[in-house]
């Protein structure tokens, strides 16, 4: 049994609930998650390393000119696998990834390359998000059947082949370490465990939902002789027109000077149906049960291999379970700066090397103290027409993560998909770029050379001292900070080494 818990007086929203002595409607014993073999591999240093080399077999080689031509080269493998039932191929320890010259030559390779085209193609998916996506609870996205349950025979075969394809996307995604953004925790949480709906546990919905975890507390403390008006716009907006003719039949009733009735029209069995039909609509929405295209999303998610392997067992296999994988896996997410701190090493050439080339500008500079200073902080600090111009040349993913630029998560979540490392160069820095020849000009143009396949930023010097110059020490960090997003901004989804 769930243990009761103390009395609480909580505010969600414009209700407040008390809390009372009482559960959900499904003892914490309906649910034994099933136990994969994988425990081992959490163990491991590495573990995406550790999961490729467990679970795929073969090689894979994808190449594109561009990340967008790498993106659609990669969703035809991840297809492929589909059609196949088998994904070891894509899970293979053996993979390369590459941006290409037109002459074939390689331009860009590496874990950054295969983590950022893993990213493009899912989010070609997550940017469409009316049509794969449905808004629920917490505006977290479950998925989107294209057909009503009692039409799910008419879903055409295509359709369910990209629904796989999704969800064979959101399991790489969190193997390279990145959560799927607004998808919902607990579409994953049924999904992997069988489709079971007793997956969605009153420790998950407490933790993952509370605001709807705390009204269908107070819907079971009525019970079923008790009143629901209180609940009538949860309920309606939640479960739709069945339950809004049924809640209209009940203010009928209240309407006849019987507001204090016991409403008869429901046993307990139904009570307990309609709360938990409350809590997994809003978590799944009203038609994901039972139908088709969740059994292909499902699928997809497994990701099953020849091998025997599969990201299911994988997620099974942590301890805990599945609901403890998912909370970890979305608690790496970087909600501010701070979360940078153990990964982020920003080096600088000392005052003596800096000197013959800036002479005392060089003392005021402080690159770590610049470039720290800027992550902590949020919103734009660009000029608005240089920002406008600029975004012409962002890439349209970019794009659709500006609203979020107030968001104290949003400067450190850029740099991250421009690159994992800083590194401030001198103007004579042969790594700065691959062309000696354009180098210099690149440098007095103050643009960061993002190698993204060594996860390293080359911010060249020359530039801090030109803003430096120009501002004065009063505004120097402001000219920094209005500089530092349009270089970050401009350079996701470009492979920009020079």
């Amino acid at each position: 049994m769930v243990q009761p818990v103390r009395h609480l007086i909580e505010i969600f929203g414009s209700r407040l609930f008390s809390s009372k002595a009482t559960t959900l409607p499904w003892p914490a014993t309906s649910f034994i998650p099933v136990a994969g073999p994988y425990g081992d591999l959490f163990s491991c240093v590495d573990l995406p390393a550790a999961i490729y080399q467990a679970g795929g077999e073969g090689a894979l080689d994808v190449r594109g000119e561009n990340m967008d031509d790498l993106a659609a080269a990669y969703i035809h493998k991840v297809r492929m696998a589909a059609i196949l039932g088998d994904y070891s191929q894509l899970l293979s320890p053996v993979r390369s990834l590459k941006i290409v010259n037109s002459d074939g030559t390689v331009h860009s390779l590496g874990d950054g390359i295969e983590n950022e085209c893993i990213f493009t193609t899912l989010n070609l998916f997550l940017s469409d998000s009316g049509r794969w996506g449905l808004v629920t609870d917490e505006d977290r996205l479950s998925l989107a059947t294209s057909m009503p349950l009692r039409l799910a025979s008419s879903v055409a075969p295509g359709r369910l082949l990209e629904v796989r394809d999704f969800g064979a996307l959101i399991s790489l995604a969190l193997i390279s370490g990145k959560p799927p953004g607004l998808m919902s925790p607990g579409l994953l949480q049924y999904v992997l465990n069988g489709k079971k709906l007793e997956a969605l546990t009153s420790s998950f919905v407490s933790a993952w939902h509370p605001t709807l975890y705390h009204i269908a507390r107070e819907m079971q403390a009525v019970g079923a002789t008790g009143s629901l008006a209180p609940f009538q716009g949860e309920i309606i907006s939640t479960l739709g027109v069945q339950v809004l003719l049924f809640s209209l039949r009940l203010m009928l009733l209240e309407l006849s000077n019987r507001l204090d009735c016991h409403l008869s029209l429901r046993d307990e069995r139904q009570h307990d149906a309609l709360v938990s039909q409350f809590v997994h609509t809003g978590i799944l929405g009203p038609e994901l049960h039972n139908h088709p295209e969740t059994d292909a999303f499902a699928n997809g998610v497994e990701l099953p291999c020849s091998t025997g392997f599969s990201f299911g067992q994988l997620a099974r296999s942590y301890p805990g379970g599945t609901e403890f994988y998912l909370a970890e896996a979305w608690t790496s997410f970087i909600p501010n700066a701070a979360a940078l701190d153990p990964f982020l090493v920003v080096t600088a050439p000392s005052a003596t090397k800096l000197a013959p080339h800036f002479g005392t500008t060089a003392n005021d500079l402080e690159p770590e103290v610049l470039f720290t200073g800027f992550l902590q902080r949020s919103g734009n600090p660009c000029d608005p027409a240089a920002f406008l111009d600029a975004q012409v040349h962002i890439h349209p993913d970019v794009t659709t993560q500006l609203p979020n630029i107030d968001s104290p998560s949003f400067r450190p979540r850029m740099l991250c998909w421009a690159a994992t490392g800083i590194h401030f160069v001198l103007p004579n820095d042969s790594n700065y770029s691959n062309n000696p020849v354009h180098s210099a000009a690149h440098m007095r143009q103050g643009t960061i050379s993002f190698r993204s396949c060594m996860r390293v930023v080359r911010v060249p010097m020359l530039k801090l001292v030109e803003l430096h110059q120009a501002a004065g020490s009063d505004t120097f960090q402001d000219e920094v900070d209005s500089w530092l997003p349009l270089q970050i901004l401009n350079a996701i989804g470009k492979v920009s080494m020079l």
